[in-house]
């Protein structure tokens, strides 16, 4: 079984801002990153297997779910592939956070919310429940392949679940405007393994 886990297209935002939860629209047409999408799963897989499936999934923010739309007439909107919520911080520019706000954060990044909006923990409740749902023998009847378009965050903290690693691992792992991250594993509850980082 294989997971590509893949981040959105670039966003029409400036930079340093944060729009975690915000739907926020694409730099260009999906039709682009779908494109660039479609050419990286091609690099790792037989592409009539990794796409002309009803295993993908797709966070319900635009920037995720019209590119996934463009791959498929049908993709699974999911709210757990959602990013993270960032509350009062979002649409703001990183640099114009309090800086008090900010530490309060890094003091406990797992379950500190000083915005308001979701913690990490809160995050990796919904991920892991999305995880699981991969375990379901309906779901893996006729399907080896499974593709979700996501956010980096939800990317960081899934794989961290994925490969048993502690939460945190992750967070601070590249990954890039349409980056793919592959995971498999030979069947149904056995270990995942990382294949391939941020393609």
């Amino acid at each position: 079984m294989d997971l590509y886990l893949i981040r959105h297209p670039a966003v029409a935002t400036a930079p340093g801002i944060c729009y975690g939860s915000s739907d926020v629209a694409l730099r260009d047409t999906p039709d682009v990153g779908a494109t660039l999408i479609a050419k990286k799963l091609a690099m790792l897989t037989d592409m009539s297997s990794a796409t002309a499936t009803s295993c993908i999934a797709t966070s319900p923010l635009a920037r995720c779910a019209t590119v996934a739309k463009a791959l498929t007439d049908h993709p699974t909107v999911d709210a757990r592939l959602a990013e993270l919520d960032f509350g009062q911080w979002e649409g703001v520019a990183w640099d114009a956070v309090p800086r008090e706000e900010i530490d309060a954060w890094a003091a406990d990044v797992t379950h500190g919310r000083p915005h308001g909006g979701e913690s990490v923990q809160m995050l990796a409740d919904r991920t892991a429940s999305w995880l699981a749902d991969l375990n379901n023998p309906a779901v893996n009847a006729t399907d080896s392949a499974h593709i979700a378009i996501t956010h980096a965050g939800v990317i960081r903290v899934m794989s961290a679940q994925a490969l048993d690693l502690p939460l945190l691992t992750c967070l601070n792992w590249p990954v890039d405007i349409t980056g793919v991250c592959h995971l498999t594993r030979s069947h149904t509850h056995a270990p995942w393994v990382l294949a391939r980082w941020n393609i």
